[in-house]
């Protein structure tokens, strides 16, 4: 017995594998963007770290 995907099914998924591609691709933006948070976070706290060296008595801003 032999099986034929028809023309739809194929379709379908080739349109899967575009949506797996984007999804991926959307997650690993996630991820980039979560790393460069994290940077700048981190960047935001030694140049407060570098004020409160030059200035002892400046205060923590948010």
């Amino acid at each position: 017995m032999t099986t034929t995907i028809s023309p739809s099914m194929k379709q379908v998924g080739a349109n899967r594998g575009i949506e797996i591609a984007k999804s991926v691709y959307q997650a690993d933006q996630q991820v980039k963007l979560i790393s460069l948070h994290e940077d700048a976070e981190t960047l935001l706290q030694q140049l407060h770290a570098l004020k409160q060296q030059r200035d002892p008595s400046a205060q923590h801003h948010n």
